[in-house]
């Protein structure tokens, strides 16, 4: 693989093989990975979900995007978002709410918490480019747009915003 396959550009079948045939396309390459604090694994699975969740909303059966959705969420930072833990990095994020206040009142503390640490523009710009997030969506230029937004040192709070969507869209379905 040249450089160009490097940094996700695949070259045209057939490039710098004289007299080649075209050949089928590699499969893509893995998405790239980004220095810095926090996990890449838990933004490529927080990805992933967001991706699944698009997926699942296709025209299915309604009672099946309803269990669908159940499952995707039945992993132990999904279970603790929506009963009102948030975690970053696996360390529950300390909010200025007790156990007994309602879910919604703990959203709302996870978004001031948000804003103060991101500044409310990034914050706000994360936000809705994960909630708009498609199939049609590039995986690389999604992280790029993130980490240009976020920086490598709050990257690990893109879990928090997924976490965030997650309970709201929540909140919203049984309202």
């Amino acid at each position: 693989a040249g450089a160009g396959a490097e940094r996700g550009v695949t070259p045209p079948a057939g490039a710098g093989r004289p007299g080649s045939a075209a050949q089928p396309a590699a499969p893509p390459p893995p998405p790239p990975q980004v220095d810095g604090p926090g996990d890449d694994l838990d933004f490529a699975a927080m990805v992933k979900d967001m991706q699944d969740i698009l997926v699942s909303n296709g025209g299915a059966d309604p009672s099946q995007e309803e269990d669908e959705e159940d499952e995707l969420y039945m992993d132990d930072k999904h279970a603790a978002a929506l009963a009102g833990r948030f975690l970053l990095n696996g360390a529950e994020v300390p909010l200025p709410v007790r156990d007994s206040d309602s879910l919604a009142l703990k959203v709302e503390a996870l978004r001031m918490y948000l804003e103060q640490k991101l500044g409310t523009t990034p914050f706000l710009k994360v936000y809705r480019r994960l909630e708009a997030l498609s199939l049609d969506d590039d995986e690389a230029e999604v992280s790029r747009e993130f980490l240009a937004v976020l920086g490598s040192d709050n990257l690990p709070y893109l879990q928090l915003i997924h976490q965030l969507i997650v309970c709201e869209e929540n909140l919203n379905s049984t309202a």
